[in-house]
């Protein structure tokens, strides 16, 4: 294996861990997910259009960024890293096998999830009005924060249709 595909596998190996640190408490929060869906939906209808303007991360974190450049953007997105993953052929494959946890296979199959999401995730940036796409609450964390769309369900709805 080349280095940067050693490097890459690293990468990929470090963000799934970190997304998946806290699953449990992501469960629970999940349920609750179509109301503030509802919500926000009701929101974005209730303001009126404004032309979008040039906004920058002056050091962003490139592991929060799945597609575009923070360092100038107009109209950011956000999705749920750890549901896209979830939501693989590889993730499922997991759990119908009952491959134990940190073994060789499922940390196999958890980095084939992951690269599977990032490029469905790449296409959503390709083939949507999104010029970046980061993590669920990045760019909401910043001071100030920045609002984004949240395309979880988006990216879903197309990892549900691909390969399966």
């Amino acid at each position: 294996m080349d280095l940067k595909k050693y490097l890459l596998l690293g990468m990929v190996v470090f963000l799934v861990m970190a997304s998946f640190g806290a699953i449990a408490e992501e469960a629970a929060a999940a349920e609750e997910k179509p109301a503030a869906l509802a919500e926000a939906e009701v929101l974005a209808e209730e303001k009126p259009a404004e032309p979008p303007k040039e906004q920058k991360i002056e050091k962003p974190d490139a592991q929060q960024v799945y597609f575009g450049s923070a360092k100038s953007f107009f109209k950011p997105a956000s999705v749920d890293f750890k549901e896209a993953v979830k939501a693989t052929p590889e993730y499922q494959a997991t759990k119908k096998k009952k491959i134990k946890s940190g073994s060789a296979k499922y940390w196999q199959l958890i980095s084939q999830a992951s690269e599977r999401a990032l490029r469905v995730i790449a296409k959503v940036g390709e083939e949507t009005e999104y010029d970046l796409i980061v993590r669920s609450g990045y760019l909401e964390g910043m001071n100030p924060p920045i609002e984004t769309t949240d395309i979880t369900e988006i990216v879903l709805k197309k990892l549900s249709k691909k390969d399966k």
